[in-house]
């Protein structure tokens, strides 16, 4: 997980527009169905690929047994999408990376102490 949000914060950083692009999909998609229809589908599209990521972590041991992949899929994708679109306002408002190694730290499964 924390190798995908280091590739989503590289993509959206190298091409700035991505974030301009959601942010005018957001707004649009106030007041027209097809915008609102296109960033659903976006959005469901992405999180239905870290749902299953999510998926996979828990079942090798990466990540927490008690995670519920689906609501993680949601989480995830909202704070990519989230955090772009307030990068792309102000691009000093937090560090990704951080945050991003933070949130997969919550995801992760205990480490386990060796006696």
């Amino acid at each position: 997980m924390a190798a995908h949000l280091a590739a989503a914060g590289e993509l959206f950083r190298d091409d700035p527009q991505l974030g301009r692009v959601m942010l005018e999909l957001v707004l649009r998609g106030q007041r027209d169905r097809a915008a609102r229809s296109a960033f659903r589908s976006l959005h469901d599209f992405w999180a239905g690929m870290i749902e299953a990521l999510l998926r996979e972590g828990v079942v090798r041991g990466e990540l927490r047994q008690d995670l519920d992949a689906r609501a993680g899929g949601r989480v995830v994708t909202s704070f990519v999408m989230g955090a772009m679109i307030q990068l792309g306002v102000n691009a000093k408002a937090f560090e990704f990376a951080a945050v991003a190694e933070e949130l997969a730290g919550w995801l992760a499964a205990p480490t386990r102490r060796v006696r």
